[in-house]
């Protein structure tokens, strides 16, 4: 025939004359051409054969390999060398033997391809070999991709931004390249497929790494033609660190060319940053797998997530602390709190110096807690004063760091006062930038502990600080967050804060939302460029602040992103939330609670003055807030409103005179109730995790603001809903809420509860009960034979919450 496909645990294979080889498990069928480079040709699902999910040519090659010499880059890839393959039992060695990178130098690259009997997925293990290790030759990055995807119309390509993102593969926006760990990638997976020619069938690509080193996720489609990727990286081109720009060279991947193909495909693929990247090498394997599977079914981002689930925690790092409910550093008046509010803050990062006058704070927060009638945590701006007492002389926001004391006048009496009335004090400090004109800088020889990017070519030398600035104008370098100076320096902030001035917790900025800053300064405890030093040294910050404040206060951070949470794991959400949550383009998917519920909270939205503009628009963020789980708010209590400063990026964000203002008394009590219930739902959201979405018929719809200017436009769904299963009490809460002030919605709520953790759902009978306001339970209905299925309606701004058990 013309392919050769083997069940796992064949015997002993060598290479013959076939047009594809593959392997085969009750999960899974991949194959491979044998033509040049190996090119991966068939995905698909034993149950389903004849769905194949690599539907053209791959626009991309199985292996890139990016390495330096004397002058600068070289590339080859799995075109290249003599290839061969073996297979013995559940795996095939692919070999690619003396791969020429220049005229006096050559590799082996390996792949082997595994997949044992009952796994949902094949293993990708890389390796390199150097022929000539006398030469000035180095390994800088390897790219592993699965091309030549499914690209139907009504396919999803998920991303793993924020919480997570889906396109759609022909009209959204699929071209997705960033750095891990970051808020633009906070989870090692992506996805594709889910339309209705491949029966809901999808591709699983993840990243099984368990020490979150750094790399880069991408994704492409290519609708119509393919793309080859050019033989030399483009020069001159400015790295990124999690959307930070950086004045670095370091570029993760080359260019691509057009060249026609006979399908549209999407690609899945993953840029490794090397250990030691442009030294000497004798041999270099990578130490986890990429893994390829098939999703079984839609909605793909799901099902994808299940997957990843199932690996990540039982073997990642990061999971080691156990859920929240075991762990020391989540306090229960932290989980008992819902709402969040700043004492001022905006998207260009200028203040004034009310935002932050204790005074000010202090008759603001006053007011709020007693319209509001709730306790609530609260993100304090602008604290920090310096040694110099006149006001002229203060340390503003981003300058100066890592130095902040003393705090502003008054500072300890308004902390106290707040939290008597029941406002939790998080105070901002930064965690990952140094001032260059700080005290600390200065005196210390701050340079020595901040991060170098190294020029591309042999040795790793020329060695550059990686410098940025923000709107206050300061020069920053970025600190090594391995380098037991700076953990000191951060864990001294923080026992200040504390045990001097009072607060109950702290945020630490940027450490989970800005991607690492590859590092190559030789004197530095870890590998150079790639490795996973960097979530290493960020829990070793967490580590050395807890040494000297406890276990209790909670510290969290911006951003959610996997690999921290085994120290930190309260996360601000801003970027997770700052997209549309329904429509027809890009939007939020919960893949993050899916897969990490129970394990993190989540807390924060990006809400403005112009919200109110559209109260609908406001309500909506707030109920999509209570249905994914996060603590609901972040508002602004001031903020610039007119000058050159005014923030002209998100629009002004001090939303304090709106809440007060009589006008908006609907949108006060819309949040009691949501705040309310999310008190009532606590246990599932922060013990359990997101299940699959109930179905809802017919869907009720979306909306969009209709106002120019508003920061977060939509679309937002005209219903919030959500399902979430708590495996602790076997059961699941169902979470629906109505955000429009003039719309009734009238639907039936469907379920087949062996979807939701039950497999033995078609044998019993489940009770379906109201959680009521007051925390009890009424019947609601039941679901015979473990199906749900019932019609109801809701009233505009309305709360209907549901508990599902085994009866």
């Amino acid at each position: 025939g013309n392919s050769m496909l083997l069940h796992a645990g064949a015997l002993l294979l060598l290479c013959v004359q076939a047009a594809a080889v593959g392997l085969q498990n009750e999960n899974l069928i991949i194959e491979f051409g044998t033509s040049a480079g190996f090119p991966l040709s068939r995905l698909a699902h034993p149950a389903q054969p004849g769905i194949n999910l690599v539907a053209g040519s791959p626009a991309q090659a199985l292996w890139v390999l990016q390495a330096v010499d004397a002058v600068g880059t070289v590339s080859a890839d799995a075109s290249k060398g003599t290839q061969s393959w073996t297979q013995k039992g559940s795996s095939i060695l692919f070999s690619w033997r003396n791969v020429e990178l220049t005229r006096i130098s050559s590799v082996n690259v390996y792949l082997n391809v595994t997949l044992a009997p009952g796994d949902r997925y094949a293993t990708w293990a890389a390796s390199i070999s150097n022929n000539n290790p006398g030469t000035s030759i180095g390994v800088w990055q390897l790219s592993l991709a699965a091309s030549g995807l499914t690209c139907a119309e009504d396919d999803f390509i998920f991303f793993p931004s924020g919480y997570g993102i889906e396109n759609p593969a022909h009209t959204g926006n699929t071209e997705k390249n960033s750095l891990y760990p970051s808020s633009d990638a906070t989870m090692q997976f992506t996805a594709v497929g889910g339309g209705k020619a491949a029966n809901g069938l999808g591709v699983y690509f993840g990243v099984h790494d368990p020490r979150g080193a750094i790399k880069h996720m991408r994704t492409s489609t290519t609708p119509g033609a393919r793309r080859l990727r050019n033989a030399s990286a483009p020069a001159g081109m400015a790295g990124m660190a999690g959307g930070f720009e950086t004045n670095s060279p370091y570029v993760l991947g080359p260019e691509y060319a057009q060249a026609p193909t006979n399908a549209p495909s999407t690609t899945l693929s993953v840029d490794l940053l090397l250990e030691n990247a442009g030294l000497a090498f004798t041999t270099y394997s990578v130490s986890y797998p990429v893994a390829v599977g098939i999703v079984p079914r839609a909605p793909t981002w799901y099902y994808a997530a299940d997957i990843y689930r199932d690996w990540v925690l039982d073997n990642a790092h990061w999971t080691a602390a156990g859920p929240v409910s075991k762990r020391p550093d989540f306090p229960q008046w932290f989980l008992d709190n819902n709402v969040w509010v700043n004492s001022g803050w905006q998207c260009h990062d200028i203040f004034n110096e009310t935002q932050g006058d204790p005074s000010v704070v202090l008759a603001r927060m006053t007011n709020i807690r007693k319209l509001f009638g709730f306790p609530m945590a609260l993100h304090y701006y602008e604290w920090q004063q310096g040694p110099n007492p006149d006001p002229t002389a203060r340390y503003k926001f981003d300058t100066h760091y890592p130095d902040y004391f003393p705090p502003r006048p008054d500072f300890k009496t308004a902390v106290a006062q707040l939290q008597a009335l029941g406002v939790a004090v998080f105070p901002y400090i930064n965690g990952r930038i140094f001032d260059v004109a700080s005290t600390s800088y200065v005196n210390d020889g701050g340079a020595q502990y901040c991060t170098k990017y190294a020029a591309q070519r042999f040795g790793a030398k020329d060695l550059t600080l990686y410098q940025e600035s923000y709107g206050s104008g300061a020069t920053f370098n970025v600190a090594d967050p391995t380098t037991s100076y700076w953990q000191g320096k951060i864990a001294a902030v923080i026992q200040g804060l504390v045990q001097e001035w009072g607060v109950k917790g702290v945020y630490i900025d940027q450490l989970a939302a800005a991607g690492p800053a590859p590092d190559w300064d030789p004197t530095h405890n870890h590998t150079l460029g790639g490795g996973d030093y960097w979530r290493r040294g960020i829990d070793g910050i967490v580590t050395a602040s807890r040494a000297l404040v406890g276990q209790t206060p909670p510290l969290l951070t911006e951003s959610n992103a996997e690999p921290y949470m085994n120290t930190m794991a309260i996360f601000l959400t801003l970027v997770a939330f700052d997209r549309a949550f329904a429509g027809a383009s890009e939007r939020v998917v919960p893949a993050f609670p899916a897969i990490y519920g129970g394990y993190f909270v989540g807390a924060g939205s990006i809400y403005t003055t112009a919200d109110f503009t559209e109260p609908d628009v406001l309500a909506a963020r707030m109920a999509v807030s209570l249905a994914y789980g996060i603590q609901i708010g972040w508002f602004s209590m001031g903020g610039i409103t007119h000058g050159p400063d005014v923030d002209r990026d998100c629009g002004p964000m001090g939303t304090y005179d709106q809440w007060m203002d009589p006008r908006y008394a609907p949108e006060v009590a819309y949040l009691q109730l949501l705040q309310h219930y999310r008190g009532l739902v606590s246990d599932y959201v922060n013990n359990g995790r997101i299940a699959l979405p109930p179905t809802i018929s017919p869907s009720q719809g979306f909306f969009s603001a209709n106002t120019s200017g508003i920061h977060n436009p939509g679309p937002f769904p005209n219903l919030a809903a959500a399902a979430w299963r708590l495996d602790t009490h076997n059961s699941i809460a169902l979470i629906f809420t109505a955000p429009r002030s003039s719309l009734t919605l009238a639907f039936t709520v469907v379920a087949n509860l062996a979807d939701y953790g039950f497999p033995n759902a078609a044998q019993q009978t489940f009770a379906v009960q109201q959680i009521l306001p007051d925390g009890s339970r009424a019947p609601w209905t039941t679901a015979p034979r473990g199906v749900l299925s019932k019609a109801t309606s809701l009233a505009p701004r309305s709360v209907l919450a549901l508990e599902i058990t085994v009866q």
